[in-house]
């Protein structure tokens, strides 16, 4: 873990972490952090000490990218990342962590990356007693929230057979279909009612991962192969790895619908281009929206932007039917980027609001934008319930800081790794002090993983 000991200056920025959706009469309560997600009660009950001051109780949310990043000829580097979660929502996301990162001449694989991570995650599980070198005494205690990966990403760690397989979804067992050679698996949602995907249930998977141990059987429902993350004893992949509306639902519903009607209506679309022009998009965005006409080169904060702020441009010059769907999807978005009333019935509203949007879009445009991607979004309504608002677990974060990293290694050959660990420091990220010292290798050097050196010195 990446500077244990540092983890105590962050004491004074703790949020207070006790259940504060606890029901009064004729009061509503919000899910606004991922603190009031139903998996955050789960992992941290008769787990966390409360009543010992001496003893800290942190947990993490942590992500990687699919793939290494590499701008290199001949290297690559592969970071993890880790939020912690006790940190307040203002001050949360300006002190990302790096836990470990792999430092190759080739791809990393997942097993490898993690499997320093994931050990020390089942150490710091029971607790760990920490003494800086001012003497200062206390008991550390760390559990994994959740994880935060795409869609590539997560078939690679929780062993699921492809991203886009015939039974790729993580939250439920509904089996896509491969309507043709030239397409890939579909996921239809047709007639049906909005949940026909049973979902997956963590205690009935148990026994088949026993049976997959002991090679009994060779894959189940998709799955074949044990997960690290099985590891933690806690965790569960069906509920604690987040749905992602950066590459689910921005680059993946709503880009196949701009698609769509950026070919219905090519000639319109100066039209359209001079109406986005005159809209001011909060200053918060950095970009500026581009012409329709490079829309496949679109950035996934071109299409919140077009998508939230900007849909009135194209009402009157595209059909009613086209212009519903994108009010939908505005309507969709707003709900899931605010916090969410905690019941029940909040939760099905909303999974029927989903389930009407991608029908909307099979009938208007066809079943074939209706891919992994499109269908995981009937999953974001019980991704928030367990995991909290999808703000607190975007990749937005994650692609920020391996862009980052990217553009720091570029041409990096010999000295890669300390022009990457330079970057990290620039970002607020634990530092290296001493980039030779490393605590783990494998292999020869083919792979060198490293974690922070403790500065005491601050705490």
């Amino acid at each position: 873990m990446v500077d244990r000991v540092g983890l105590r200056r962050f004491q004074s920025h703790l949020s207070a972490a006790t259940d504060t959706n606890i029901p009064t009469v004729g009061q509503k309560h919000f899910i606004k952090d991922c603190v009031d997600g139903v998996e955050y009660k789960r992992i941290t009950d008769k787990w966390v000490i409360r009543d010992d001051p001496n003893t800290i109780c942190l947990t993490i949310s942590a992500g990687t990218d699919g793939g290494s990043v590499n701008k290199s000829n001949s290297k690559s580097i592969n970071p993890l990342f880790f939020w912690i979660n006790e940190i307040g929502l203002k001050h949360r996301f300006s002190y990302p962590l790096t836990s470990l990162a792999a430092y190759a001449n080739h791809k990393i694989p997942y097993q490898i990356l993690l499997s320093k991570f994931i050990d020390e995650l089942n150490e710091l599980d029971k607790g760990l007693t920490i003494v800086t070198k001012g003497g200062c005494k206390f008991f550390l205690k760390v559990r994994l929230f959740q994880m935060i990966v795409d869609l590539v990403a997560a078939k690679d760690l929780l062993q699921i057979n492809g991203h886009s397989g015939l039974c790729g979804c993580r939250w439920c067992l509904h089996t896509g279909e491969k309507k043709g050679e030239n397409t890939g698996v579909l996921y239809c949602v047709g007639n049906s009612s909005c949940n026909s995907g049973v979902n997956r249930v963590w205690n009935n998977m148990m026994p088949q991962f026993c049976k997959l141990q002991k090679n009994e059987i060779s894959s189940f429902d998709g799955v074949i192969g044990i997960s690290i993350l099985l590891k933690l004893s806690y965790f569960r992949w069906t509920t604690q790895v987040a749905c992602d509306i950066l590459h689910n639902l921005l680059e993946g519903l709503c880009k196949k619908i701009l698609k769509n009607i950026c070919s219905l209506y090519k000639t319109l679309i100066p039209s359209i281009d001079e109406r986005i022009k005159l809209i001011e998009t909060p200053s918060m965005y950095h970009r500026e929206i581009r012409s329709l006409n490079e829309a496949a080169k679109f950035k996934a904060i071109e299409y919140y932007m077009l998508f939230a702020y900007c849909k009135d441009v194209f009402k009157n010059i595209i059909s009613e039917n086209h212009f519903n769907i994108l009010k939908s999807v505005e309507t969709f978005i707003g709900l899931i980027m605010n916090p969410s009333e905690k019941s029940e019935q909040a939760k099905a509203s909303l999974l029927q609001m989903a389930f009407n949007l991608l029908r909307s879009v099979e009938i208007e445009f066809g079943e074939e934008d209706i891919t992994m991607a499109s269908h995981t979004v009937l999953h974001f309504p019980l991704s928030i319930w367990n995991l909290g608002p999808l703000y607190t677990n975007s990749t937005f974060m994650l692609e920020d800081l391996m862009g980052s990293l990217t553009s720091s290694i570029y041409g990096g050959k010999a000295n890669m790794d300390h022009k990457a660990l330079e970057n990290w420091s620039i970002h607020q990220m634990t530092s290296l002090k001493r980039v030779r010292q490393f605590t783990f290798q494998y292999e020869h050097g083919l792979y060198l993983f490293f974690s922070k050196v403790a500065d005491t010195h601050n705490v």
